[in-house]
């Protein structure tokens, strides 16, 4: 991975003890293992409209927080002990907006960036 890649890695990443999402659709994906602790996670992939915003910060007091306390794009990756499903919301009247919780060590990364912004005028 060359020093870019690394560097929008981390831009567009948050870790924390509990990230809170909101999404479209969760696509539940492969349990991934950490190579160090042999630990396994399991992942999602959050879809369309995608929002993770860290809740409680690590225990352990090092890298806290990266830059961004939150992340929007249309898909993001997310890795953490647990998840929860807290509720689904109206978005208009066709879209429902999920609501997830995912904590312990959990980890989120942008992996498609929105492609735009709609702002209310």
């Amino acid at each position: 991975m060359s020093s870019d890649e690394t560097g929008r890695m981390q831009r567009d990443s948050i870790h924390g003890e509990r990230i809170d999402s909101q999404a479209r659709k969760y696509v539940r994906l492969h349990d991934i293992e950490d190579e160090d602790t042999g630990k396994i996670q399991p992942a999602f992939r959050l879809e369309i409209n995608a929002y993770c915003s860290v809740s409680k910060k690590l225990r352990n007091g090092g890298n806290a927080t990266s830059e961004l306390p939150a992340i929007h794009g249309d898909k993001i990756r997310v890795l953490a002990d647990k998840h929860d499903r807290i509720g689904l919301t109206t978005g208009s009247s066709r879209h429902k907006i999920q609501q997830c919780r995912h904590s312990g060590d959990a980890f989120a990364v942008i992996l498609k960036p929105l492609r735009y912004l709609h702002l209310n005028s």
